[in-house]
């Protein structure tokens, strides 16, 4: 509700240096498909925070011969999630493209997305805050092994392996917190 807040900082032992940020949630315009944000390629939107239940919708128009889509969440804190839809809007259970990274910075991107709109739901089942989106296109990602360590990207499948007898592949990942 408006109004007054008072907050109080307590210190059992002494406290020097220590900063303190409010960082108000405010309801965004954006809690209906309908009221679809439209993220410009390649532009950061936000800062973004939300809370348990809360739904947020975008939506990016892909063009015809685009190579590749990525859709990221880029800094901020706590537990976000991404779920992406061509043409209508997708919800937890119902999606094309879904995340699945713990904390708060989520990647989509797969090749060849059909051009159209396509619809993103940012959402969480805990909070998240000081949050950024951005869409942007990219040049196909292409396997191919020369013998430098590929990456790999959570929950981005490589397809088309393939290795002699006795051959042996290297890839990495990325891990910018503790997982599992």
């Amino acid at each position: 509700e408006p109004g007054l807040y008072y907050i109080t900082a307590y210190s059992f032992r002494e406290a020097r240096g220590f900063t303190i940020v409010a960082d108000f949630v405010y309801p965004p315009e954006n809690v209906d498909p309908d009221d679809a944000i439209t993220l410009t390629p390649g532009v950061e939107y936000g800062l973004l925070s939300g809370y348990d239940g809360l739904n947020q919708y975008f939506k990016v128009e892909v063009p015809q011969d685009t190579e590749r889509l990525v859709v990221e969440l880029n800094d901020g804190a706590g537990e976000a999630s991404l779920f992406m839809r061509l043409d209508q809007a997708p919800t937890s259970g119902t999606y094309d493209h879904h995340s699945t990274a713990d904390g708060a910075n989520d990647r989509i991107a797969f090749n060849d997305p059909t051009p159209g709109w396509w619809y993103i739901l940012l959402t969480s089942e805990s909070a998240f805050t000081g949050v950024n989106i951005v869409a942007e296109f990219a040049d196909r990602y292409v396997w191919d092994y020369d013998g430098t360590p590929i990456e790999l990207f959570d929950d981005e499948p490589l397809d088309g392996i393939a290795v002699g007898k006795g051959g042996d592949i290297n890839f990495y990942a990325v891990l910018e917190e503790p997982g599992n």
